[in-house]
C-alpha cells in the first residue's frame, strides 16, 4: 500500500494521511477498495485535511455497507453503570449534554432545573442520605463524560470528578447534597470553556476520543495513528509534547482512572474489572493500579467504603 502512495507522488502530509488509512483498513478487500477509490479521483487532493475528508467519506460508505457492529465501549459501560445508578429521562439528558459540550451555562442550568422538576431522585440506597450521594455521584460521572465529549482532557475531567465526589461524601444532610448539584454542573462548564479557549491539536484530540471509545481494548500506537491519519512516530512525539505523557502511559492511566468507578461503586471482583478494561491479567491490572493510584484496588475499595 505504501508503494502505491509513492507512485501517486504524494506530498509528505498526504503520504501520512494515506498511509494512516491503509493501516486502519486491515483487511485486504477494504484496503484494495480504498486504493482504487483514491487512484480514480479526478483531481488530486492538495492538502492533508482533504485527504482525511475523502478518507472519512470512504470509511462512512464502508461502515454503511457492514453488518451491525458490537456495542462499543461506552454502550457497554453505560449498561453496567445504569445497573448501578438511576439516570434522568433521555431527552433531558441529551439537552443537558448539548449545553455542557457548548459550555453554555444558562442552557445547562435550565436543563438541570427541568430534570429536577421532572421528579424525585430515584432511590438507589436504603438510607436517604446515602441514596442522594449515590445519585449525585452518578450525575458527576455523567457530566464528566459530557465534558470529555466536548474535548476536555479525560485526566482533567476525572480529577475534577474525584474531587467533587470527595466533597459529596463529606456532606451530612440530603438537602446539602442536592443543593450542591448546580455547583457541580458549573465547575464542569468552566472546564469545558477552558478547553475551548486552549484546545489540543485536532490530531491529539481525535486520538484522545479514540482512546476513550476503546478503553476495553488493547490499544496500540499504530492503530491510534491510523485512526488519526498520521504516522505513528509523528503521533508519538506530538502526543507526548501536548499531554506531557507518552501514549502507552496515558492509556494505562485512563484505564485505571476509569476503572476506579467500578471499584468504588460495585461489588465486581478485581478480576472482572481487569477483564473489562482489557488488561492481560489480574496481576498486571493490580500492579498498574497501584502505580497510578498509590494503593491496590482492594485497599482503594476498603478506604472508600469506610467513608
Amino acid at each position: 500500500m505504501l508503494r502505491d502512495a509513492e507512485r501517486i507522488r504524494f506530498s509528505e502530509e498526504e503520504r501520512n494521511a494515506y498511509a494512516g488509512v491503509c493501516l486502519f483498513l486491515q483487511d485486504r478487500d477494504s484496503a484494495e477498495r480504498w486504493r482504487n477509490w483514491y487512484a480514480s479521483l479526478p483531481e488530486r487532493p492538495d492538502s492533508f485535511d482533504r485527504v482525511l475528508s475523502i478518507a472519512e467519506q470512504f470509511l462512512e460508505n464502508e461502515r454503511l455497507s457492514e453488518q451491525p457492529r458490537p456495542k462499543n465501549y461506552y454502550e457497554k459501560i453505560y449498561a453496567d453503570r445504569n445497573a448501578l445508578f438511576h439516570h434522568s429521562p433521555y431527552a433531558l439528558e441529551e439537552q443537558l449534554t448539548s449545553a455542557v459540550r457548548q459550555g453554555n451555562r444558562s442552557a445547562a442550568l435550565e436543563a438541570l432545573r427541568e430534570i429536577s422538576e421532572h421528579g424525585e431522585k430515584a432511590v438507589v440506597a436504603k438510607e436517604p442520605l446515602r441514596s442522594a450521594k449515590n445519585s449525585m455521584i452518578g450525575s458527576i460521572a455523567f457530566l464528566a463524560r459530557a465534558a470529555i465529549q466536548a474535548g476536555v482532557n479525560a485526566e482533567e475531567a476525572f480529577a475534577l470528578s474525584d474531587s467533587l465526589i470527595q466533597q459529596v461524601e463529606e456532606f451530612r444532610s440530603r438537602s446539602a447534597v442536592l443543593g450542591f448539584e448546580e455547583k457541580i454542573l458549573l465547575q464542569f462548564i468552566d472546564l469545558v470553556n477552558a478547553r475551548l479557549e486552549s484546545a489540543y491539536s485536532p490530531c491529539v484530540t481525535r486520538v484522545m476520543h479514540y482512546i476513550e471509545n476503546n478503553l476495553d481494548k488493547k490499544l496500540r500506537l499504530d492503530m491510534a495513528a491510523a485512526y488519526a491519519g498520521v504516522h505513528p512516530a509523528y503521533l508519538s512525539a506530538r502526543f507526548k509534547r501536548e499531554t506531557g505523557i507518552g501514549f502507552s502511559a496515558y492509556v494505562i492511566r485512563r484505564k485505571i482512572r476509569e476503572s476506579t468507578y467500578f471499584i468504588r461503586h460495585s461489588d465486581y471482583p478485581v478480576s472482572r474489572i481487569a477483564h473489562l478494561y482489557g488488561f492481560s491479567s489480574q496481576s498486571y491490572y493490580i500492579t498498574s493500579f497501584k502505580k497510578v493510584i498509590g494503593i491496590t484496588p482492594m485497599e482503594y475499595r476498603s478506604r472508600y467504603l469506610s467513608l
